[in-house]
């Protein structure tokens, strides 16, 4: 998880600035943000956390993509998993931003 944040990280920096990771980013820095946001640890605002789950949700899609073409040759069918899984982190990211503007709208069930 961590080598996909720092390849998408580059591409993503607002992403970043709201996912809140330091730079650059430990594996523990990366692993305590993922455990306090998309665990449900942080006690913040719900949208402000669903914004930040799907920031750091994009960084890794946008990671994700990068180290697919990088294994293109070598690992065909492993590239297209990944970038699978990068298009589903990207729904994932699309979700948790329209449940925070739901959430603030007061329509989030």
């Amino acid at each position: 998880m961590t080598l996909r944040y720092r390849l998408g990280v580059d591409a993503a920096p607002v992403h970043e600035a709201v996912a809140g990771v330091p730079r650059p980013p430990s594996p523990d820095d990366v692993r305590t943000l993922a455990d306090e946001v998309l665990s449900g640890v942080y006690a913040g605002d719900l949208a402000v956390a669903l914004e930040r789950a799907a920031s750091f949700c994009r960084i890794l899609a946008t990671g994700a993509a990068f180290d697919a073409d990088a294994r293109e040759v070598a690992d065909p069918h492993g590239a297209d998993r990944m970038t699978r899984g990068a298009a589903d982190l990207e729904r994932t990211a699309e979700e948790m931003e329209h449940a925070a503007a739901s959430w603030r709208a007061g329509v989030l069930d």
